[in-house]
């Protein structure tokens, strides 16, 4: 027959004599990892122009400025983007003001409705004081003038070591909530 083997496990049946946890090594493993181990989610954004050549090289600053900062969608009007936002839910929106359909005041209304702790850029060539004085009113985190790329990236980067990235984590990290922001 089948030779036994320590801890009672018989070669060749292929399980344990109990559940993994009740072994004090794997309990202290356990602890060990949860207590130490950070694991860094990729901040997703949402990019909304109509511009499709302004979007793209958006999207591509953006993603090669930091490692971990994806593009999870675009969209072409405010419609599209708060569609987008409700199906991918993004960590971070950048929106544009003037586009067809709805603009990006609206649909940052719209998407801070669904997703209040989401920062929210208006990204525009449109920046007075009154237009800065009234974003917050639509849910928006900062406008910032078209085309300083850098002091977006220092937006969104304030935005979200103050906040950490999103509490509402995509659907895609809801599955382990191991992880531990940092």
């Amino acid at each position: 027959g089948a030779e036994t083997l320590c801890g009672g496990l018989r070669e060749g049946s292929g399980t344990l004599p109990g559940p993994l946890h009740e072994f004090p090594y794997v309990r202290k493993l356990q602890r060990r990892v949860s207590n130490s181990v950070t694991v860094k989610m990729p901040l997703r954004i949402l990019v909304a122009d109509d511009n499709p050549a302004l979007r793209s090289s958006l999207g591509q600053m953006l993603m090669s400025s930091h490692d971990g900062w994806v593009i999870c969608a675009e969209a072409e009007n405010g419609q599209q983007a708060v569609s987008k936002a409700i199906d991918v839910r993004p960590d971070v929106v950048v929106l544009d003001l003037s586009m067809p359909v709805m603009d990006g005041l609206e649909a940052a209304r719209e998407i801070a409705n669904a997703f209040a702790s989401v920062p929210i850029f208006l990204y525009t060539l449109h920046t007075i004081p009154a237009l800065e004085q009234e974003a917050p009113k639509f849910g928006i985190t900062q406008v910032v003038c078209k085309p300083n790329w850098q002091s977006l990236f220092d937006a969104i980067e304030s935005a979200t070591n103050e906040k950490g990235t999103n509490p509402e984590p995509p659907a895609s990290a809801i599955r382990s909530r191991a992880f531990v922001s940092s």
